[in-house]
């Protein structure tokens, strides 16, 4: 259904792109802005990583870490808004067009998505306060740190942060593969 100003003929809207609830045939515009927003924040996140371990010592380099420590801090807050609008809002049902289990692997690869992108931050999170480093927001509030100066944590936080960053690339990559075939092969949108 198109919403129509004028004389007939001349589309103004596509309704559904602006519908802002999920739909049993399609996510609604709320779902998609979380969605392309993470990407796009993990994008950055990725990008600043590169940026900071190439970086010399210095104010510079300090500051991509904060940068990156306040993205970081928004994505894991976008997550948990993502996944509460999720449990609001069901996922548009499947189309029949796949097997079960592809279903079912679909479900369980998004699940675990969702584990590592709130584990990722929270590993940042124990490297950071662990060794010693403050975590703010963008300079406006410092996180408190529950967790104290550690000697053997910084490492394992390090690591945690790094295995995850894998995780969440070969999961996307699936991700962007799937998506790509369904709309390509099986051609279910």
């Amino acid at each position: 259904m198109k919403l129509e100003i004028g004389s007939p003929g001349i589309e103004l809207i596509d309704r559904r792109w602006i519908m802002l609830r999920n739909s049993k045939e399609r996510f609604g515009a709320v779902s998609q802005v979380f969605h392309w927003g993470v990407f796009l924040m993990f994008v950055s996140l990725y990008v600043l990583a590169e940026m900071m371990e190439d970086a010399p010592k210095g104010p510079e380099k300090w500051a991509l870490y904060d940068l990156h420590k306040s993205i970081g801090i928004t994505v894991l807050f976008a997550v948990f808004l993502r996944l509460s609008w999720r449990i609001a809002n069901p996922a548009p049902e499947p189309t029949g067009k796949v097997s079960k289990w592809l279903e079912i692997a679909a479900s369980v690869s998004h699940y675990v998505l969702y584990a590592v992108m709130f584990m990722m931050p929270m590993s940042g999170y124990v490297m950071s306060v662990s060794g010693g480093h403050d975590v703010s927001w963008f300079g406006m509030f410092t996180l408190p740190n529950l967790i104290g100066k550690n000697e053997g944590l910084p490492e394992f936080g390090e690591e945690s942060h790094e295995v995850m960053a894998t995780v969440i690339l070969v999961l996307v990559a699936v991700h962007i593969l799937a998506a790509l075939w369904h709309h390509f092969i099986v051609k279910d949108n």
